[in-house]
């Protein structure tokens, strides 16, 4: 088998053959090349990576019966410490992610929702030049990879790159489009295991970002479109494993699509087709509504995806009603309101199904009276959840409206933090609030009288 420098080497022979042959069957054919190389080495990587989590299953078990036999104490203890760290892994990537980024979360939402594309930018490229450096401890390094791992993560960063060149000539055009299909493909046919690697994901986001960045902004349709698509992959299928940077990239591909005057109608409808998409999942919608609308670090992107829906829906028509770009705006806002139609039928399917499970619970618990309890509780769980939801985002307009309030009269702010609980009404607890809470004006700390009644019982210790 090709592996390495030797296997990048094939993908660049057959990359040239379909951009600069003449003959249509020779692009044809080296771009299925392209695709079932490409294809046969990711799946090679998840094979082999199951192999590796079957064999050392097996050794790990092997090492119980064997411990089990000196002591039943450091056989029951073996799963759970094993569980715990696979719980580590998981549950806690992304905060671990947050805490190495070159950027924080935060900046790069103030950078997407302000659409600062030269700061995304230097961040993203100092990001894979960091890592092309090897100076970055998060991800995967290539010395530890297997061989499968290795060229899985080569291919995949080479296919990011040549998706991020700049150059407007033909050729690079090409070059990026062909790129960005074979990505987009890859990121659709991957098997669901992978969309939780978040070991070899996290190596190679930096890369993933920085081309689909470029092709946001780019003014080729084409490549635009496929940033649409690759976006909608990401959301549907990588949506847990790349939280932030979806939060980072809905604003920047949707929402300024459709806010911007200047946008071109094409770029518009082929966000909207993709919103149509995910509007019409009622899971999608309600993980967007639940992962960043009732999150006090992330943008309400589901509230604003809806107020532009409906803004666009309502808009009116000032061009000549004889012209182009009538029909045009028109079929705009018939995308708009069938996004708004979506929504309505998704979020009725959902509650639906939420009754339907609940229903389901209870006729259980019904016949098996003797794990009642158990039962009772997994119901009452299972019932909370709209609640619990409202009353996160509940608390998250709350704060909102506080840090508002806050940043318009600081006396009045605070106020409004400690009668609504946000704050307990005590220096140390409003100096805290004040010091971990990123949104707030910092000037307004100046102000007199919260310098009063926060630093003042310091001033003297």
């Amino acid at each position: 088998m090709v592996h390495g420098e030797p296997l990048l080497g094939v993908i660049r022979i057959c990359y040239n053959i379909a951009l600069h042959s003449k003959s249509p069957v020779n692009q044809a054919t080296s771009k299925a090349m392209l695709t079932q190389m490409i294809n046969i080495i990711f799946r090679r990587m998840e094979t082999d990576s199951q192999a590796q989590v079957s064999t050392s299953t097996g050794s790990t078990e092997n090492e119980e019966a064997a411990s089990a036999e000196k002591s039943d104490l450091s056989t029951e203890e073996t799963p759970n410490a094993d569980q715990n760290e696979e719980e580590m892994t998981l549950g806690d990537a992304l905060n671990q992610i947050k805490e190495t980024s070159l950027a924080s979360v935060e900046e790069l939402h103030n950078l997407a929702g302000g659409a600062d594309i030269k700061g995304l930018e230097a961040v993203l490229d100092k990001a894979v030049h960091t890592e092309d450096g090897k100076k970055i401890t998060r991800g995967i390094d290539l010395e530890s990879m297997d061989i499968g791992q290795r060229d899985a993560l080569l291919v995949f960063r080479t296919l990011c790159k040549m998706g991020m060149k700049e150059d407007n000539d033909e050729v690079t055009t090409k070059t990026r489009i062909l790129s960005l299909e074979l990505l987009q493909g890859l990121l659709e046919g991957v098997s669901h295991s992978f969309t939780k690697n978040f070991h070899f994901i996290d190596s190679v986001k930096a890369y993933l970002s920085y081309a689909l960045l470029r092709a946001s902004v780019s003014q080729s349709s084409i490549i635009f479109q496929y940033a649409t698509g690759i976006f909608f992959v990401l959301l549907s299928r990588f949506r847990e494993s790349l939280k932030g940077e979806v939060g980072v990239f809905f604003p920047l591909i949707v929402l300024r699509s459709l806010d911007g005057a200047e946008c071109p109608a094409n770029q518009k409808m082929s966000v909207l087709r993709m919103l149509e998409k995910v509007c019409k999942d009622p899971q999608m919608l309600v993980d967007v509504y639940v992962n960043y609308d009732c999150d006090l670090e992330a943008p309400n992107l589901f509230e604003r995806m809806v107020t532009t829906l409906s803004k666009i829906s309502q808009g009116t028509q000032i061009a000549d009603p004889n012209s182009a770009a009538v029909s045009q705006t028109n079929s705009i806002k018939g995308s708009s309101l069938q996004c708004l139609v979506n929504v309505l039928k998704s979020l009725v399917d959902w509650e639906r199904s939420c009754r339907e499970l609940e229903k389901k619970s209870k006729s259980t618990q019904s016949l098996q009276e003797e794990v009642s309890a158990g039962e009772s509780a997994e119901v009452k769980g299972r019932e909370d959840v709209p609640n619990n939801f409202e009353k996160a985002k509940a608390h998250k307009s709350t704060m909102e409206a506080a840090i508002s309030e806050f940043n318009r009269h600081p006396v009045k702010g605070l106020e409004y933090m400690i009668s609504n609980k946000l704050v307990e009404h005590n220096p140390a607890s409003v100096a805290q609030f004040l010091r971990s809470t990123p949104s707030l004006n910092k000037v307004e700390y100046l102000f007199p009288i919260i310098f009063y009644i926060v630093l003042g019982p310091y001033n003297h210790s």
